[in-house]
């Protein structure tokens, strides 16, 4: 009987034992790599600006008592830092399944991905809606960059000839020149390079895109910052609503 009462008063201990909860973090920490016009700023230094730097601010804006602390460094440093824990999440990535540490809030935005030609050697445009459209022209892409599946299969089956550049400024170079017909970029980054090197209306983009993929400010999986993605898509949501985030993507 006295072994029941033990029994019996050990369980309504361990039952009223109140439930060990991890508090909500008063401060975030995240990074990404220097990537106008996304991030802009050095490396090893906070950022100064871009669209990214502007949307994260006001997300933590619209959230009491959680501020937010933005690094820049390289992207694989970045990712580091997350997996272990060391930050708490990125800026802006792509959803990817090479990073299964990553966990994702909603969607801050869709990024399209375009093929940009020069006017003056297509003064009528290009326009396209399958692959096949785009049979004989030569396509500038960025060394160790995926395309959509769609677009990789014409060029493996030799439908688009594909060629690669070590970096955006040198793809748009060879638009310039007419040694490619079109340059697959990220349309912000695009625009951005354009506006850098003073190329202002020498280049347009096609209307139908690439792709197009979501875009988010993803949390790390050991990072205590996850008991906000609740307070985090609320954020976005009123952002979206508002048309804060178009306004900011649009400029």
């Amino acid at each position: 009987m006295k072994v029941k009462k033990s029994i019996l008063l050990g369980l309504l201990l361990f039952l009223s034992a109140p439930v060990a909860t991890f508090a909500q973090p008063s401060k975030v920490t995240l990074c990404n790599d220097p990537w106008p016009p996304f991030t802009v700023g050095k490396s090893g230094s906070a950022p100064e600006g871009g669209l990214a730097f502007e949307i994260v601010n006001e997300i933590f804006d619209r959230m009491d008592g959680v501020s937010v602390e933005m690094q820049l460094m390289p992207w694989k440093r970045c990712l580091k830092q997350i997996e272990t824990g060391k930050i708490d999440g990125a800026m802006l990535a792509l959803k990817s399944a090479k990073r299964p540490y990553l966990r994702y809030p909603k969607s801050v935005f869709a990024g399209r991905v375009g093929f940009f030609y020069h006017k003056e050697k297509h003064p009528n445009g290009i326009s396209w809606e399958k692959p096949e459209d785009l049979a004989g022209l030569r396509v500038g892409f960025l060394a160790g960059t995926k395309v959509s599946p769609a677009i990789q299969a014409a060029m493996d089956a030799g439908v688009i000839k594909a060629d690669k550049a070590k970096d955006a400024s040198l793809n748009f170079n060879k638009l310039r020149k007419g040694r490619i017909d079109l340059a697959i970029s990220n349309e912000p980054v695009g625009f951005a390079l354009i506006k850098e090197k003073g190329w202002q209306g020498e280049f347009a983009v096609t209307k139908k895109p690439v792709e197009e993929s979501p875009y988010y400010m993803p949390l790390g999986h050991k990072s205590p910052a996850l008991e906000l993605i609740p307070k985090i898509n609320v954020a976005i949501e009123s952002m979206i609503a508002d048309g804060f985030i178009q306004k900011v993507v649009a400029e």
